[in-house]
């Protein structure tokens, strides 16, 4: 089944968080411009495949000059390279706990113009009529979650400069919302398979 996740955007979150030098804190920011759709399947779930686009022309960290600096073009690059995209090609792993699906998304990351293979462990939550409670339609609704992490160098941002100030590894977290506008039916249930 397909979900789009334009609908309910607002409620998708991808998290940048970078690790200072300073204090070991950590500056966090977020894309506020999240698109995309994801075939999911509850009977093979392995083979579902989407795709993840940010603006990166929306990512903010609430600073002004962290604001200004994080599109320069020595990191984001964001007037050349407008976009962020995560294409998820299969889940691997997969582990139904409950109502939720554990399994490590594969697939690649776009960024800078730079593409590198990456795999993440992901939550999947399918609420079956869950639509109607987040926008009042019929329809299903998929939440993924998860964090991942690479190397700043992996996509040239900034690449050996400021590591005093900001640590190489940038970790992501993600939390997006698909929706689709049919409900899937139900599934026989082992009480009533009573060969």
């Amino acid at each position: 089944m397909q979900f789009e996740l334009t609908p309910l955007g607002e409620r998708s979150r991808v998290e940048v968080i970078l690790s200072t030098g300073f204090g070991g804190g950590s500056l966090k920011g977020s894309f506020s411009k999240i698109y995309g759709s994801f075939d999911f399947s509850v009977e093979s779930p392995s083979l579902s495949k989407g795709e993840a686009l940010m603006d990166a022309r929306s990512l903010r960290f609430g600073y002004g000059k962290i604001n200004q600096d994080a599109h320069k073009t020595d990191w984001l690059d964001s007037a050349r390279f407008p976009k962020v995209a995560f294409r998820m090609n299969g889940l691997k792993n997969t582990n139904w706990t409950g109502k939720v699906l554990q399994a490590d998304a594969h697939g690649s990351l776009s960024l800078k113009g730079q593409v590198a293979e990456i795999s993440f462990p992901v939550n999947i939550r399918y609420l079956r009529q869950g639509r109607r409670k987040f926008d009042g339609k019929h329809g299903d609704v998929l939440v993924i979650e998860g964090i991942l992490s690479f190397n700043r160098a992996d996509f040239e941002l900034n690449r050996g400069k400021m590591l005093g100030e900001i640590m190489n590894r940038i970790s992501v977290g993600v939390t997006v919302f698909g929706c689709s506008d049919r409900v899937r039916p139900l599934l026989p249930s082992a009480l009533f398979d009573r060969n």
